[in-house]
C-alpha cells in the first residue's frame, strides 16, 4: 500500500473545531508543532494542517501558519498541470496581500473550468474538500523527496560542475546550493554511473 500526502491528508477529513472555549485537541497539536503561541483552534490552521501532514511524512514544509509561506516550499508547477497532493496556496476573497488559504490540489472538473477541489483544514472549520475559484490561486507548489531533486536537477537543463569534497564525496554544485551525488569528479552529465540512477528512479517510483 502507498502511502503519500494525499491519501494521510483523508484520514483526516470531518475533524472539526470545537464550539465555545475549548478546543479539538488535535488541531491545537498541529498548529503547535512549529509555533507554542496559539492557544485554542480558534487560530487560521490551514497551514498547520498542512505542515502536519508533511511533517508525518518528512517531506519539506513551510513551518509557518502563515498559508503564503508555502510558495517559497517545493518548485513551481502551472495548475493546468497539478496532480493530487500538490500544494495549492490561494488568496483569500478580500485580498490583503498577506494571509490567503492552503492545501492540497484535489482535482479540478472539465464540466467547471472556474473551480478547482481543495483537500484542506480550516474549511468551514473542518477538514473537506472544497471547491475554490481558480482566479485566486497564487500559486501551485510540487514538494519532492531528495532523490526526486536530484533527479530533476539531472534531466534538467540547470548546468552544474562536479567537485570532490574534503572528505572525498563527489558533489554537484549548481546555481542554487550543491547537493550530493555518486559522481566521479570531472565527468559529464552523460557519465553518470548508471547504478545510481537506478537505484534513484526505483525509489521515487
Amino acid at each position: 500500500m502507498d502511502v503519500s500526502l494525499y491519501s494521510i491528508a483523508m484520514r483526516f477529513v470531518g475533524m472539526k473545531e470545537v464550539q465555545g472555549a475549548t478546543s479539538n485537541p488535535a488541531i491545537l497539536a498541529m498548529l503547535q508543532l512549529d509555533q507554542e503561541w496559539p492557544t485554542g483552534d480558534h487560530v487560521p490552521w490551514c497551514s498547520a494542517f498542512v505542515n502536519y501532514c508533511t511533517w508525518l511524512l518528512d517531506l519539506p514544509r513551510s513551518k509557518s501558519l502563515m498559508a503564503r509561506s508555502w510558495l517559497e516550499v517545493g518548485w513551481s508547477i502551472d495548475v493546468e498541470e497539478a496532480a493530487r497532493g500538490d500544494i495549492v496556496v490561494l488568496r483569500n476573497e478580500v485580498d490583503d496581500g498577506k494571509s490567503g488559504h492552503v492545501g492540497l490540489f484535489s482535482e479540478s472538473s472539465p464540466l467547471d473550468r472556474e473551480h478547482v477541489w481543495i483537500l484542506g483544514g480550516n474549511q468551514n472549520d473542518e477538514v473537506s474538500i472544497s471547491p475554490y475559484p481558480i482566479e485566486r490561486i497564487l500559486g501551485v507548489r510540487r514538494l519532492e523527496t531528495e532523490e526526486q531533486q536530484i533527479l530533476r536537477r539531472f534531466y534538467s537543463d540547470e548546468p552544474f560542475t562536479v567537485e570532490r569534497d574534503q572528505y572525498g564525496f563527489a558533489i554537484a554544485i549548481g546555481k542554487d546550493g550543491w547537493f550530493m551525488l555518486n559522481l566521479d569528479a570531472g565527468t559529464t552529465r552523460n557519465e553518470l554511473m548508471v547504478n545510481k540512477v537506478v537505484e534513484l528512479l526505483n525509489k521515487t517510483k
